[in-house]
């Protein structure tokens, strides 16, 4: 009898094993099926993106290059004229209807990616936008001139109108040279300007990023640009023209090249790691007129410390929103809604309130509590100013301080009721600045999403927000 109850146990003990060992090798079977259909879903996001298409674009445009200024005016040539005739001609012109449509194909992926892409439209993402409908414009006129002149032949007038239209490609080219040497010495002078400081360590990172891009442009853009308006206009001849074009040929490879190798790897400078800066003065303002400056809320968040980031955060959300409402008085009316500040300024404001409002604590009384620690850390900052130089003025300071301070979180507070549950929706007016990378309201909401999670996880209140979602 003991055996048979011994046996029974170890039955059961070998069932049990059995069935961990089934369930060990289903979980990893689901794990691995999730790896798959993640890398699924990568590639696709890959293969769909602008940026891949771009490339090929470029690619493909490089390479008709190539081969079209090798098969113009030479042996190939004239050796083909002879055998195909006008089959030839037909051909070549077709190659050259084949190149404008990667022109304007890739200059419209550029206008898609503008109206697609929800980040800040500053001037750089505007001045790639009448580029790239320049180019659009300029390739449409080209390749209604080709097709006119397949269908009805090309006469002396027609000849000097290609002439001319392709002149346009010149300046098109010429003048993105000439802003690439601009950013190239604006990179430069800023670089030099940013002093050692642990603060100033990103932002002389960004320009030597930016140093080293815009150099590699211009180092194999210049001739590219200089060597096919030469073959182009037909100046060079004899033993030079051989010279030239394989010079060329050269650097459209390299340019391919270089292309490619930027895709793979990319060129940004990743964004500032938790803690590596201290918090500084709300108040001070160190900020130059520069594209890349701004404050690195993210590195100046705290390891551990959920508290302390709330508070910092919500004392950097009030101060912005006094001084967008002290820009909101100053702004003059605009008969054109576009062209007003008013909409975009109010934008801001209302975004911020509810950010800082996912920011808040689910009972009144704890409400009341942190509110008191964000007034106290903003008295200590207003009597540490010194002769510093301030964000806003000093007038206006004091008056943050014993009229606008309170009442700005209470509006937050007031938010958080009126904005409910609804997902979080930040527009593109929110983290909208002409003349910078990035905005003080997109630096805000960087470093909010650094410590969401944590937010989430910690408080009851964001936990309703599960499907909480910014764009």
């Amino acid at each position: 009898m003991p055996i048979t109850v011994f046996s029974e146990e170890w039955f059961l003990l070998e069932f049990r094993i059995a069935a961990l060992e089934a369930y060990l090798a289903f979980e990893k079977l689901r794990r691995l099926n999730r790896a798959i259909l993640f890398q699924l879903q990568e590639m696709y996001r890959s293969i769909a993106s602008i940026a891949l298409w771009r490339l090929i674009l470029l690619v493909l445009k490089r390479l008709g290059s190539i081969t079209k200024n090798w098969l113009k005016e030479n042996k190939i040539d004239e050796w083909l004229k002879a055998i195909l005739h006008g089959a030839y001609l037909g051909a070549f012109e077709g190659l050259y209807i084949f190149l404008y449509f990667l022109h304007f194909f890739r200059a419209f992926l550029t206008i898609i990616d503008y109206f697609s892409n929800q980040d800040n439209k500053n001037l750089v993402e505007v001045t790639k936008l009448l580029y790239a409908v320049f180019k659009v414009l300029i390739s449409l006129l080209m390749l209604a001139f080709m097709i006119v002149m397949l269908a009805h032949g090309i006469a002396f007038l027609s000849l000097a109108l290609y002439h001319n239209i392709k002149i346009f490609f010149l300046i098109y080219s010429l003048s993105k040279l000439t802003i690439n040497f601009f950013t190239l010495g604006f990179s430069f002078i800023h670089y030099k300007k940013a002093n050692s400081a642990l603060d100033q360590v990103w932002l002389k990172k960004q320009y030597e990023n930016n140093l080293k891009k815009h150099r590699e442009i211009l180092i194999v853009a210049v001739p590219i640009t200089l060597l096919l308006t030469l073959l182009s206009l037909g100046l060079v001849t004899g033993p030079w023209f051989w010279v030239m074009l394989a010079f060329a040929s050269i650097f459209l490879i390299i340019d391919v090249v270089k292309a490619i190798y930027y895709y793979a790897k990319g060129s940004s400078v990743p964004e500032p790691l938790v803690a590596q800066l201290p918090q500084q003065n709300v108040f001070f303002h160190d900020a130059s007129n520069n594209y890349y400056y701004r404050k690195c809320r993210i590195a100046r968040l705290k390891d551990n410390d959920l508290e302390g980031n709330r508070i910092f955060l919500l004392k950097e959300i009030s101060v912005k929103i006094y001084e967008l409402q002290i820009k909101l008085k100053k702004c003059s009316s605009s008969r054109f809604i576009f062209f007003s500040e008013k909409p975009k300024i109010q934008e801001k404001i209302e975004g911020l309130k509810q950010l800082a409002s996912t920011l808040l604590k689910d009972g009144c009384e704890e409400n009341t509590i942190l509110f008191n620690k964000v007034l106290n850390v903003l008295q200590k900052d207003s009597t540490e100013i010194g002769n510093n130089k301030t964000l806003i003025s000093k007038e206006h300071i004091k008056e943050f301080i014993d009229e606008f301070a309170g009442i700005i979180l209470h509006e937050i507070l007031y938010a958080r009721d009126r904005f409910g549950n609804k997902k979080l929706v930040l527009s593109q007016l929110f983290k909208q600045s002409a003349f910078k990378n990035i905005s003080d309201c997109g630096d805000i909401l960087k470093a909010y999403l650094v410590c969401k999670e944590t937010l989430e996880s910690e408080t009851p209140y964001l936990k309703t927000r599960s499907g909480m979602a910014c764009a």
